[in-house]
């Protein structure tokens, strides 16, 4: 592990990580590496103005719980899930693309979500990537998961930034544990001619510690484009070729049913003050889902597929 990473590491677990409350730890290694938690749940900070949790917030409880297991010892061995910890030294999980699948549970406000259990689970393991899947479920229902978050990340060399395969001995002892025969696959989409555009500025708030965007803030930007095309209809409804009428299914009471699914291939990073665009736009059978690509001078960043619940 870089010098970089390594100090930003440990002032994170000191500051934040190491106070987390989880509890419930516990590890199955058959039929499929499996690892159980209870973390603390959703706070009042993470609900929008519909009263529905927000996809940032879900979307970092689901990376934060993942990265919790990286360095944390399961037990008095001081053994790591996956053996992170061994193959971190060298090299970085970069996370190419992620599948999220929302239940209607987690828009019921009746089901509670404080605590919530969480299941992180090997999905497949590649010559030189992984995939895997951690679910979260009210304390009140096992049966469905509120959301489930697949990601594929790829085994990068810490010098060069390339792919890189991963230790035999990795390959050996996990290939074969997981519940997938292939890794996660998100498809590259076709941005059209005629799209929303939104254009931004990456703010110092939209980074992570490395100071590169933090892998939620392109989906706020996506929203953020939604919600503009949306305000600029109730002002003056779209007509013809202007460009808030490439959304068509854009409406408050589509948009309050809440996210059902999200798709996103992250293709390039993006840093502070760069101007990006955000185009978004609509297929005529889709009429719940949007598209989206954030562009740099053309230069593809990332691409989203957004379903919302009927």
């Amino acid at each position: 592990m870089s010098t970089g990473r390594t100090h930003l590491w440990a002032l994170w677990k000191r500051l934040y990580l190491q106070h987390w409350a989880v509890t419930n730890i516990s590890v199955t290694d058959t039929p499929q590496c499996c690892l159980r938690f209870t973390i603390p749940g959703l706070s009042t900070d993470c609900f929008d103005g519909d009263g529905n949790p927000n996809i940032e917030s879900i979307m970092k409880i689901s990376g934060i719980s993942r990265v919790y297991f990286f360095d944390q010892p399961l037990d008095d061995s001081g053994k790591r899930f996956l053996d992170f910890n061994v193959i971190l030294k060298d090299r970085l999980l970069f996370m190419v693309s992620t599948h999220f699948r929302m239940s209607k549970l987690l828009y019921n406000p009746d089901i509670p979500k404080w605590p919530i259990n969480g299941h992180y689970s090997l999905s497949n393991v590649g010559n030189s990537s992984l995939t895997d899947q951690i679910s979260f479920y009210s304390p009140e229902i096992t049966s469905e998961p509120l959301w489930t978050q697949r990601c594929q990340l790829v085994s990068v060399n810490n010098d060069t930034r390339q792919p890189s395969a991963l230790p035999d001995w990795f390959q050996d002892k996990y290939k074969g544990k997981g519940g997938m025969d292939k890794g996660l696959a998100v498809m590259p989409i076709q941005r059209p001619l005629n799209t929303y555009s939104y254009p931004i500025t990456v703010q110092w708030l939209d980074t992570d510690g490395f100071r590169h965007t933090n892998f939620s803030s392109y989906v706020n930007w996506v929203l953020n484009a939604i919600y503009s095309s949306l305000s600029k209809q109730e002002l003056e409804p779209a007509q013809g070729s202007s460009s808030s009428a490439f959304l068509p299914g854009v409406t408050r009471a589509a948009l309050s049913r809440g996210v059902k699914d999200l798709q996103i291939r992250y293709i390039s990073e993006s840093l502070e003050n760069q101007n990006l665009n955000v185009y978004v736009w609509q297929e005529e059978s889709q009429k719940n889902t949007f598209f989206a690509s954030v562009e740099r001078e053309n230069l593809q960043v990332c691409q989203l597929q957004l379903e919302y619940f009927d």
